[in-house]
């Protein structure tokens, strides 16, 4: 199975808001395990993102990574193995 995240983001009228890059990312050092991902929102306001790559079979969870939004953390996600994980962020 799919190893998604969705992020959503909405401004403070609740409208989606379109062509912003969303990251994704984690790590802690040069030399921790790091995931650091970039995807654009579409005109429904979602950057959707495929982990397939880096989750491993078997693996018991996947990630927490925070959000960023213009360079500013907005929020974090927790990522769950071979399903879709969904968060809404108002900006």
């Amino acid at each position: 199975k799919d190893t998604i995240a969705n992020i959503t983001v909405l401004n403070v009228n609740n409208e989606p808001m379109s062509n912003l890059e969303v990251r994704l990312f984690y790590g802690t050092s040069a030399d921790s395990a790091r995931i650091d991902e970039v995807a654009t929102t579409g005109g429904g306001g979602t950057a959707s993102f495929n982990f397939n790559e880096l989750y491993k079979s078997g693996q018991a969870g996947f990630a927490v990574l925070d959000i960023y939004i213009g360079g500013n953390v907005v929020g974090i996600i927790k990522i769950e193995e071979e399903t879709i994980s969904e968060e809404t962020v108002i900006i």
